[in-house]
Formats: C-alpha cells, sequence, structure tokens
C-alpha cells in the first residue's frame, strides 16, 4: 500500500473514536485515488516507510526522527547532518540526505545500504558518546555498529579496505541483519519508483549487461570515493560491489537507452549555468551566471565571457 504505515495510524484512531468516519472515509479516497499519481508524497512516502522500517527492525526503534531529504551532491551517495533543520517552535531535527542521481545505477538494496548506513551515523551522533574527531568521521564506534548490523566498513567498498577514517563506504554481507531485513522489506513489496535520468560521474562504473534469461541488468563495481566530514557524512562508494559473475538488477536497467551519463573520457555536463569571464590584459578569471558587467579591479577593463 502506498501510504500502508499511515494509513493504519488512521485505522487506530477511527476504532478509538478519534476521527470521525467521514475523516475516515476521506483519507482512504486520497490514499487509493489522489496520492499515486502525485510522485512528491510518493516518493517521500517510500523513504519513511524504509526509515521507519529499518529503525524498529535494526535499531529497536531508538533513531529520532528526522528529515529525510533528495540532494544532489558530488562524489556521495547520501550525508547525515545533525540538527540540520528548526521550526518555528524551535525544534531542531536531523537531516538523512540521499542522492537521487546515483539511484539508476544502484539495486534497491544498495539505495537503502545508504540510508542505513547514515542511520548509523545518526546513532552514533545521539547514543555514541562524545563526537568524534575530524579526520576519523567513520570511527570504531561507528564502524562497529554498522558491522553489527552486516554492513562492512570499507575505504574501498571491497573486503580489505579500512573500516575507520574520513573516508570510509560499504559493502552489504550477505546473509547479514541488513540484508535479511531488506529482503523482507522488498518482499512486501517496497519499491523505488522515481530516479533521476541525469546519473552521476561516480557512476560510470556500472555496466550494463544482459542476464541468462536476456533481461537487462547491471553489474556493479567498486568506485570507492566518499568525503564524509563532521556534522555532514557524504557516502560515497559502490555500497554493493558485485563478487560474481551473476549480474545484479538495477533502477535503471528498463529504461537504460533514456539514462544520460558521461561517456568515458568526457567531462560531466555543466549545469550549473555559470560562465568563465576573462580579463583580456592580465587573463585573471572569474565565474558567474550569463550577462553580468565585470571589471577586473586590477586592470579596470571589462572581463568578457
Amino acid at each position: 500500500m502506498l501510504w500502508g504505515n499511515y494509513s493504519v495510524v488512521i485505522l487506530r484512531r477511527q476504532a478509538t473514536g478519534d476521527f470521525p468516519r467521514a475523516f475516515f472515509g476521506t483519507m482512504i479516497v486520497m490514499h487509493n485515488t489522489i496520492l499515486p499519481d502525485r510522485p512528491t508524497p510518493r516518493t517521500y512516502n517510500e523513504l519513511q516507510r524504509a526509515f521507519d522500517f529499518f529503525n524498529e527492525r535494526l535499531f529497536a526503534g531508538d533513531i529520532p526522527q528526522c528529515l529525510l531529504t533528495l540532494q544532489r551532491k558530488a562524489n556521495s551517495r547520501g550525508y547525515f547532518s545533525a540538527e540540520r533543520f528548526i521550526n518555528a517552535e524551535g525544534r531542531f531535527v536531523d537531516e538523512i540526505a540521499l542522492n537521487p542521481e546515483t539511484f539508476a545505477m544502484q539495486t534497491v538494496a544498495g539505495i537503502l545500504s545508504t540510508l542505513v548506513h547514515e542511520m548509523c551515523h545518526a546513532w552514533r551522533h545521539h547514543f555514541g558518546g562524545e563526537a568524534p574527531g575530524r579526520k576519523s568521521y567513520h570511527d570504531r564506534i561507528w564502524a562497529d555498529r554498522m558491522e553489527s548490523l552486516g554492513l562492512s566498513p570499507s575505504s574501498t567498498g571491497l573486503p580489505g579496505g579500512k573500516r575507520t577514517g574520513q573516508h570510509v563506504t560499504h559493502y552489504i554481507v550477505a546473509g547479514g541483519a541488513f540484508d535479511q531485513s531488506c529482503a523482507d522489506l522488498i518482499d512486501q513489496g517496497y519499491i523505488i519508483d522515481w530516479f533521476d535520468r541525469h546519473t552521476a560521474t561516480s557512476a560510470l562504473n556500472t555496466q550494463f549487461v544482459h542476464s541468462p534469461d536476456g533481461a537487462p541488468a547491471a553489474i556493479h563495481v567498486a568506485m570507492g570515493i566518499d568525503s564524509g566530514n563532521q556534522g555532514q557524512d557524504d557516502e560515497g562508494g559502490d555500497e554493493n560491489p558485485t563478487h560474481s559473475v551473476v549480474p545484479q538488477r538495477c533502477l535503471g536497467a528498463q529504461v537504460a537507452s533514456q539514462l544520460e551519463r558521461p561517456q568515458e573520457g568526457q567531462q560531466a555536463i555543466d549545469r550549473s549555468n555559470r560562465l568563465r569571464y576573462s580579463c583580456p590584459q592580465c587573463g585573471v578569471n572569474a565565474w558567474g551566471k550569463p550577462g553580468l558587467n565585470l571589471v577586473c579591479g586590477d586592470c579596470s577593463i571589462r572581463m568578457v565571457g
């Protein structure tokens, strides 16, 4: 059910008489006919559902509710930022962000493992004692918690990588707590509907192939990129490196021809809408939006864009 968790709340309150029957009926109509056609609530409900599921299954419900967001960030699959948001009443909440540019090149399990990676940072922040130093953001306490859940920390995304440090990703341990819990969630019909078709440069190492039955699939290889930092963890690298010849289906496999990603050896498309302006005399450069009237302060000459 699209709003399965939310519907349970409504049902319980209806049973206790907290809501009038007319309101309950309205919610059911919204659930069945309106929300499925709205990408925004559907997408964020998918994230919330996964957060709540893993919070109960892997963390005994201890992780405080946070604001889940989708954020594009270079060389990052996601990050955790403590007390990033505040409301009018002065209440703080953490942020956990996932990067939709990386979704198409991953399996659902890979995406969800990033979510749990960041939830481990939330657990570390709230229950792990003194905050780690900047150079060891992925510290031993965090790494031990990850391993207890069946996510093995690794600076390379492969066995043998460093388990702690500033730049650490992970890989999924077959048969571990996360692996089993994630399989249960997917068996319940969990899906991720929407993903960015402009895939990140860091996803270039994903190769489209065909599985033995002829269906599109993808083989994932490690990328080993992570730029985590104090209070905001960028989870880079591949979450689920494949060590066998059996390809794994990724989200973008069925629409591979519609995805846009840089070709090997090419620069990623710059979508920032910035131009380079240069001084004709001294050659100094500046960057800004189109149409700016910039003057070099040293030469008093208009810069050319």
